[in-house]
């Protein structure tokens, strides 16, 4: 599984980004990915992004699994907690396996 991720907007308009692939990483956190990606996007429903006001933050995943590509886009109106967990956890996870 890879998942990226990009957040921009905000007050200072900046971006962040952060790619994690399932294959580089242990038993252990390949397992957690997987968990916090089922808990944010479960299969069934989209989030629709509302309307973006000022200096809010845009979120976007984009999952690749068996072939498969899903994207998702939030915005600081939609963010579920487990979608904020998930975000927290690969902006970690990215920053400790740069090469």
């Amino acid at each position: 599984m890879i998942v990226r991720y990009d957040r921009s907007g905000g007050f200072a308009g900046l971006t962040i980004t952060a790619e994690v692939d399932s294959e580089t990483l242990s038993a252990k956190e390949a397992k957690t990915l997987k968990e916090l990606v089922e808990k944010a996007f479960p299969l069934d429903p989209t989030k629709k992004k509302k309307a973006t006001m000022p200096d809010q933050f845009e979120y976007e995943f984009t999952i690749e699994d068996h072939g498969k590509s899903r994207q998702y886009r939030v915005n600081d109106e939609t963010i579920t907690a487990a979608i904020r967990a998930l975000s927290k956890w690969l902006i970690a996870a990215a920053q400790q396996h740069q090469p």
